[in-house]
């Protein structure tokens, strides 16, 4: 009988999250994009909204959702796929910085800053060297940046 109990103890204590184990849920709070008008040949502001949500946690090579060989990746709350593997640790500052080219090679970033609990996501969007295709307003993706705060999770 306290074999049995030993054994259900030890599996709940290991399906239960490992405590001091870091991680983070940003939310985004703002969200703004830029479109190139051709006809006045200059860029405008586009002001979006967000209810993005990221959570930056150490790279899990057991988990179903395991993004790939990273310290730290940055997942989209709500999704199934990765979002951003981190190649590098926190910098002495505190700051974690993430870059990769999504599923569509549209580069990303993913900035942190784990003393001030704030994120700054920017997708860079398509190539910008043919500004008449997508970026004119007819339904291209533009750049996207958003700025948020994170707590830990």
């Amino acid at each position: 009988m306290r074999r049995r109990r030993y054994f259900a103890s030890l599996l709940i204590m290991m399906s239960m999250p490992v405590f001091g184990e870091e991680q983070w849920l940003c939310v985004a709070e703002r969200a703004i994009g830029f479109r190139f008008n051709l006809a006045q040949a200059s860029w405008e502001s586009l002001p979006l909204k967000t209810n993005s949500r990221y959570l930056i946690k150490r790279g899990d090579p057991t988990s179903e959702d395991w993004c790939g060989s990273s310290p730290w990746e940055v997942v989209e709350v709500n999704k199934r796929s990765c979002h951003i593997l981190c190649a590098n640790e926190f910098d002495h500052q505190g700051r974690l910085r993430c870059s990769q080219k999504n599923h569509n090679w549209f580069p990303l970033d993913f900035h942190f800053n784990k003393n001030s609990l704030t994120f700054q996501h920017v997708d860079r969007g398509p190539d910008f060297s043919d500004l008449r295709r997508g970026l004119s307003g007819d339904g291209g993706r533009p750049p996207v940046v958003e700025i948020g705060r994170c707590n830990a999770y």
